[in-house]
């Protein structure tokens, strides 16, 4: 009967998983509005050192592609959020506003393939960057 039960309890964990899983991975929205402000702002404030078309340059890394995917794919979009505000511009950390903030990631979820949609992305979004290309 004992292992029964524990047969149970795993089998119901287990089916519980693949929802919350799905959740956890629900991949971030934003708008196209948002992603047209922020290729604006990056233009302004980013492309002297990751380039114009995100590949990176100097010490910059890129923003996009490969390597962009391995660094940040996953991750919940908050925390890139996080990053990009308190470590850009690199003189400058901090120094834009918090729309400008939330419109470049907006932009860097566009560039990194994910579509856009209804729901603009706020500063404490729920899901991860999954980066397409």
């Amino acid at each position: 009967m004992r292992g029964l039960r524990k047969t149970l309890v795993v089998a119901g964990a287990c089916a519980l998983l693949p929802t919350a899983l799905a959740a956890q991975a629900a991949p971030a929205s934003y708008t196209a509005a948002q992603a047209e402000a922020g290729a604006e702002a990056y233009q302004a404030h980013c492309a002297e050192c990751h380039m114009a078309d995100l590949s990176g340059g100097y010490e910059a890394s890129p923003l996009t592609g490969s390597y962009f995917a391995s660094s940040w794919g996953g991750s919940p979009v908050r925390q890139l959020l996080q990053f990009v505000r308190e470590n850009m511009p690199l003189y400058q950390p901090g120094s834009l506003d918090e729309q400008t903030y939330v419109a470049l990631v907006a932009y860097l979820l566009q560039r990194s393939g994910a579509p856009a949609g209804e729901t603009p992305l706020a500063p404490e979004a729920e899901g991860v960057v999954a980066p397409t290309r």
